[in-house]
């Protein structure tokens, strides 16, 4: 077995159905899809078993709902394929996806097949993709220093992983925010010996619905826990002298206050979020001037931010106002 696809399903009734065809469309047919079924509400588990009959390599697993990092690692000790891949259940990919990443894995000696996206959300799309200059094979420091730089771009479904470079790493699962950040970083910082391969070629559609997770929830404490795992990750990145890991956190901080403006905040809770942010906020002395586009930005942003809190929180509701930087 070549390939693993992996796909938590919760509540997809309406999207599993297609998501699961454009795999099962790919032109190299060498792989499983393990498809498990979180607790679902709706008639998700019922498509699903539809979907088992027409195809012997889709496979059901269920139970109760357990959040999608639990049930990516379930997945993962599940998986009999060489070569595994993380896929929501709503997105979509190109039918050569697993052609390609054959291809790459076979001629050259890599751990990781990462390439490009694109994020289609209702009449527009974005694509996230490196230079074609970027094209090639990097060690996971060489590899790493660009995606701090936010020079090559990579999403949780827009890598392919050899499964013996995963070892034991595994999804966190007490991350509720930012856990696929945070699994990729690790399995390409903890393999300091493997080699990555990464084209832009585009080969994974990320279809961006509207009421996501993010939205118009209440805020939890737990939702700022990614910024006291981007503090471990400091530890071992700065070890490696992974120095660009010190901008690329200062930008992460400002991402994970973006995503929680989206909450419901209580005025008990500015205080809450206020505390927190005072444990890390000391990244911020990193920031060295320049006058590229991306330091003038983040010393405004820490400006806004060191002046009030609440306003701060208010403007990063502004739509695209950090999109470019996420």
């Amino acid at each position: 077995m070549k390939f693993s696809v992996i796909i938590p399903c919760y509540n997809v009734e309406k999207y599993i159905e297609n998501t699961i065809k454009t795999v099962l469309n790919q032109t190299y047919k060498d792989f499983e899809i393990i498809l498990i079924d979180d607790g679902s509400k709706d008639s998700t588990l019922a498509i699903l078993n539809n979907l088992k009959e027409t195809d012997n390599r889709i496979k059901i697993f269920t139970q109760p709902n357990k959040g999608v990092s639990y049930t990516r690692n379930r997945g993962i000790d599940i998986a009999k394929g060489e070569y595994i891949y993380f896929l929501d259940a709503d997105d979509e990919i190109k039918n050569t996806l697993f052609e390609e990443a054959n291809k790459a894995f076979s001629e050259k000696n890599i751990g990781v097949f990462s390439f490009g996206y694109k994020v289609i959300k209702e009449t527009k799309e974005k694509i996230y993709i490196a230079n074609k200059e970027f094209e090639g094979v990097y060690t996971s420091k060489e590899f790493l220093k660009k995606y701090f730089k936010l020079e090559i771009p990579q999403s949780i479904c827009s890598l392919i992983v050899r499964r013996d470079s995963l070892k034991n790493i595994k999804f966190n699962e007490k991350l509720k925010i930012g856990e696929d950040l945070d699994f990729q970083i690790r399995v390409i910082l903890l393999n300091n010996e493997m080699e990555i391969y990464y084209t832009p070629n585009i080969y994974f559609y990320y279809i961006m619905r509207k009421n996501s997770a993010m939205t118009s929830k209440k805020f939890n404490i737990k939702d700022l826990e990614m910024l006291y795992y981007l503090d471990e990750l400091r530890k071992q990145a700065l070890e490696n002298q992974l120095y660009e890991f010190k901008e690329y956190q200062i930008i992460r901080f400002f991402s994970t206050i973006k995503d929680i403006s989206n909450r419901n905040i209580s005025k008990q809770d500015y205080k809450l979020i206020k505390n927190e942010l005072l444990k890390y906020d000391y990244v911020l002395k990193d920031l060295q001037f320049s006058f590229s586009k991306r330091c003038i930005f983040l010393l405004i942003l820490k400006s806004l931010y060191k002046c009030n809190l609440k306003i701060f929180l208010c403007l990063l509701k502004i739509k695209n106002i950090f999109n470019k930087y996420r």
